[in-house]
């Protein structure tokens, strides 16, 4: 489950999400990257897309936490790579790329995890938002457009608003920008709310280099030195 900022009354709820366990022999041997004891399971008849109390697959949980061999070796097994899990409704891409799991998530596309359309738009979202210009440029590579998303130069400028997100530096972000600048330089930050938040954070953090970057894209003009 995502765990994104919300109000207090949402909190405990989402938060008894980002501690989901797995509670299925299945889930529990992808979760723990313990590829031989998954496939035996389900060459003994066990479902490979069942979901257990967590709401998640054995191929979200191998995701999730960064099992590649295991992903690849669910997949074979007949793992769905697009199915949406979790009360996000989540590709276990999504899940990937919401953990940092780059290998988990060239895995996944290697193995055929679509980004057509939303499925695309949301990990590309979500890659930029984090800093993560490894999954970006994977995901760019893979034909994902930016321009059909929108606030993805806010969010790769002045990062996901979740609270799972924490700041990789400028640099992380810097390169995420140029990524999508130079595959789409048409990107604008637009002038709304977000996009003046996004500006102001990075110039408390002192990103000189990005803010050069998106000089003339921004909501409002920025000062010389920045």
């Amino acid at each position: 489950m995502a765990c994104f900022r919300v109000l207090p009354l949402a909190l405990p709820l989402l938060l008894a999400g980002c501690h989901a366990h797995p509670d299925t022999a299945l889930t529990a041997a992808a979760a723990e990257g313990r590829t031989t004891d998954a496939l035996a399971l389900i060459g003994q008849g066990a479902d490979p897309n069942l979901t257990d109390g967590s709401g998640f697959t054995p191929l979200v949980w191998a995701a999730r936490n960064g099992h590649g061999t295991t992903v690849e070796g669910l997949l074979a097994a007949g793992c769905d790579p697009d199915r949406p899990v979790g009360s996000n409704d989540w590709a276990p891409l999504v899940h990937a790329i919401h953990h940092g799991q780059n290998g988990a998530a060239q895995a996944l596309l290697d193995g055929g995890a679509s980004v057509e359309g939303e499925a695309g738009r949301r990990a590309l979202l979500m890659a930029a938002g984090y800093g993560n210009p490894e999954l970006v440029r994977l995901l760019l590579d893979h034909g994902v457009d930016p321009r059909g998303t929108p606030d993805i130069l806010v969010e790769a400028v002045g990062g996901a608003w979740d609270i799972d997100y924490a700041w990789p530096g400028c640099a992380a972000h810097t390169e995420t920008v140029r990524l999508l600048l130079d595959s789409a330089p048409d990107l604008s930050l637009g002038d709304g709310f977000f996009a003046r938040r996004a500006i102001k954070h990075a110039e408390r953090k002192r990103c000189a280099e990005l803010l050069r970057l998106v000089r003339g894209r921004a909501a409002r003009p920025l000062a010389a030195g920045s």
